[in-house]
């Protein structure tokens, strides 16, 4: 390991507000890449009107929706579980920046799929890095779990919502496979994200709602 990664005193405060808003702005760029693909269409010639063009590279601007909504995902979960950090590790430092990496490597197949659609294995690259960034979230959270320090016992993630998330990461997953054989089901299928986010919601606001309740004495 690089020497400038060890340290005999923990962080400053200062440092882990660093981490966390050097994170923050990493994602907010990841975001801001996706629009890059628009700027490179065309403006309407003689008797197009804009609706039309708009028409005509739908698939970017599917994939651009598509992209918009999940990475914005991604950030409100991973702003989640860094809630509340207190300290960092140099395994943690490295967790994070692999999870940064693959949040902007998703542009890559975004634009490819808007440009000349899932095939050629785009779709599996597509939805197999989504999966990559899932799982890296779960290993961060076990990790926060397993060292102490990090993250106040009442402020980490609760073992439910790991579970909703080795599901989100094993269906994205399952995908990743099915789009070497049916890209355009493996797009389609994407979709299904939304139901398994608003069941997570309303189980995790169901058992809110239940611990929250006075219990009968």
């Amino acid at each position: 390991m690089s020497r400038d990664l060890e340290w005999r005193h923990p962080p400053a405060p200062e440092s882990v507000s660093r981490l966390v808003n050097f994170t923050d702005a990493i994602a907010g760029i990841a975001v801001t890449l996706l629009v890059l693909p628009m700027l490179d269409i065309d403006p309407p010639e003689d008797g197009q009107s804009i609706w039309s063009v708009m028409s005509a590279n739908s698939g970017i601007f599917l994939a651009f929706v598509l992209s918009f909504a999940i990475t914005l995902s991604y950030w409100r979960r991973h702003h989640r579980i860094l809630d509340g950090l207190q300290s960092f590790t140099p395994m943690l430092v490295w967790i994070n920046g692999f999870w940064l990496l693959a949040l902007i490597f998703v542009q890559f197949p975004t634009e490819m799929i808007g440009r000349s659609g899932p095939d050629g294995g785009t779709a599996t690259l597509y939805t197999g890095t989504m999966a990559l960034v899932s799982w890296i979230s779960i290993i961060m959270i076990i990790y926060l779990k397993r060292v102490p320090g990090l993250i106040p016992v009442e402020r980490q993630i609760p073992t439910i919502q790991v579970t909703w998330a080795a599901l989100t990461a094993g269906y994205l997953t399952a995908l990743a496979f099915v789009g070497l054989f049916a890209p355009q089901v493996a797009m389609w299928a994407l979709i299904g994200l939304l139901p398994l986010g608003w069941i997570e919601s309303l189980q995790l606001a169901r058992r809110a709602h239940e611990s929250e309740s006075p219990t009968a004495t």
